[in-house]
């Protein structure tokens, strides 16, 4: 029986991949090969960030004797990648999954149901812990002659290090369960996106001080050591493994294998309590008032509204963009006589700088707007009950139009309140201004666009999941990729007529190129993209 669920759960998480629409047709092998490239590029991208990583901390480490530190630095790295890549969907997919009810109301154990489920957030951890694995270990490979033993002692570490992830976001999954089944559910959101916002902003600030913590970790290696070796037990060994100690080996595994038994039991236990629990709600009470009456536009705009903000996983994958501006407009205006500072020594250097600053900043703009991906999963969301929108008295392209308007609003207004607020911090004039903002709004339109034409040309109605559609689908990828290939081409254009047009010029240019193929794919959306909706 456990085979049989494994097996489907697995087709389940690769079905966006094979199968699309509702009626479950194969996807064709161009965009098979495009999706596997998509996500090679995304792996890669990020694998070489740590093996920068791991080239500016192996040698001076095993040069010092402190090869093990080495593997435990990077392996603690790995644990919190493997958890931050799976942490999101581990409540979801365990506990929140749309068959649970009916798996559980057939004659399968709760354990053996756990089990295939827990299949596929090891495997979400799997691929982030082998993403910063993999680099350390080729880079200990290239620098240090190993054998075979070492090597294979490696591969070892590299799988227990993935168990020990996934049994701690399994662990945070039956915290925010017990948790979330008496919360209500506004303020179970909110907590959500808090931590889920309190985790990226722990990243982000650690990550734009990698490079001095790599130094520090380097100039006091025998402190750290001494600090690993009290406090972090399982990890001291895991590097002493990782250099071919087979007794730490063995350490390190019955300690992890150890603690996932003890957690898989605990969870089992009380597996059907909280995948069965309704979360609380207050009985609403009947109040007479006048009823008011809106216009079909703004129902269907609050209908997305609501959608977006009440699912954390959307709100947080597919809104990021939003938070982002917010928080640039907020830092550049504290930041405001730093980043003046900072541009007046630059330019001192390179006189040329002061001119392309409007590019830059629209560049980064631009960047940030493909951060919010709202329309890309939006078709798909509407899962089997699109047949609800269909049947009722409003048009396709009145549905499609108010998943677009909202997009736009949640990325154009705030992008336009960081275009102002940063052009005012960097001192740029209203030209400036104006054309940097024109622009980001014209990219918020051409994300929007793209993601909901990509999500038309590729849906997936049959997810059991929200997270699949969210964080795994095609047009997703495609709507962040796209948008980042977007500025690339423009970067490049201007390398090739920058030197021929005023960079103001070069700037209207890119708006109106950007706001042309938003038009020409929001103009294929009314055509032909209402008729696929209404066929799905």
């Amino acid at each position: 029986m456990v085979r049989v669920l494994i097996k489907k759960q697995l087709r389940e998480l690769g079905a966006f991949l094979f199968q699309r629409g509702k009626k479950g047709t194969r996807r064709s092998g161009g965009t098979l090969v495009l999706y596997v490239l998509l996500m090679v590029y995304a792996l890669c991208a990020v694998g070489w960030l740590f093996y920068m990583m791991a080239a500016e901390l192996c040698e001076p480490m095993v040069n010092g004797g402190l090869g093990w530190l080495y593997f435990a630095i990077m392996g603690i790295m790995a644990i919190v990648g493997g958890v931050f890549g799976s942490i999101f969907t581990a409540y979801s997919s365990l506990y929140r999954a749309k068959d649970n009810d009916l798996l559980l109301s057939m004659p399968v154990k709760p354990s053996a149901l756990l089990l295939a489920r827990m299949t596929g957030t090891y495997l979400m951890s799997l691929v982030f812990t082998l993403d910063i694995m993999v680099p350390t270990i080729l880079v200990y490979n290239i620098k240090i002659r190993t054998g075979l033993w070492m090597l294979a002692s490696e591969i070892l570490v590299t799988i227990l290090i993935s168990i020990f992830s996934l049994t701690l976001s399994c662990i945070l999954g039956w915290i925010i369960g017990l948790i979330s089944a008496h919360l209500k559910g506004g303020i179970k959101r909110f907590i959500s996106v808090a931590a889920t916002l309190g985790l990226l902003a722990i990243y982000f600030y650690v990550y734009t001080r990698v490079y001095r913590y790599l130094q520090l970790m380097v100039a006091n290696g025998d402190r750290i050591g001494d600090t690993v070796k009290k406090t972090l037990f399982p990890v001291y060994h895991m590097g002493l493994a990782c250099e071919g100690k087979g007794m730490s080996l063995v350490i390190s595994a019955a300690i992890v294998l150890a603690i996932f038994g003890l957690i898989y039991f605990a969870l089992s236990r009380s597996f059907i309590r909280i995948a069965t629990t309704k979360n609380s709600s207050v009985k609403a009470k009947y109040r007479e008032k006048t009823m008011r009456s809106g216009s079909q536009p703004a129902a269907l705009l609050k209908k997305e509204a609501k959608r977006f903000t009440g699912s954390t996983v959307y709100l947080v994958n597919c809104g990021l963009g939003t938070v982002l501006f917010l928080i640039g407009a907020a830092a550049v205006i504290i930041k405001g006589d730093y980043l003046r500072g900072l541009i007046a020594q630059i330019t001192q250097v390179f006189p040329a700088t002061q001119e392309v600053i409007p590019l830059l900043l629209a560049a980064s703009l631009a960047l940030i707007c493909s951060m919010n991906d709202i329309s890309a999963p939006s078709v798909s969301l509407e899962g089997k009950t699109i047949w609800i929108l269909q049947s009722m008295p409003v048009s396709a392209w009145m549905v499609l139009r108010a998943k677009l308007v909202f997009h736009v609003l949640m990325t154009a207004v705030p992008g336009l309140i960081c275009a102002i607020c940063s052009s005012a911090a960097l001192g740029l004039d209203f030209a400036d201004t104006a054309l940097v903002a024109l622009f980001a709004i014209a990219f918020a339109v051409f994300g929007a666009a793209m993601g909901l034409a990509m999500n038309l040309k590729i849906p997936n109605l049959d997810w059991v999941n929200e997270a699949t559609v969210i964080k795994q689908s095609l047009p997703v990828m495609i709507g962040i990729f796209g948008s980042w290939l977007a500025v690339l081409i423009l970067a490049g254009l201007y390398f090739l007529f920058g030197r021929i047009m005023p960079q103001l010029a070069y700037l209207a240019a890119a708006a109106a190129i950007i706001a042309a193929a938003a038009g020409f794919i929001t103009a294929w959306i009314k055509k032909k993209g209402t008729v696929i909706f209404a066929e799905l």
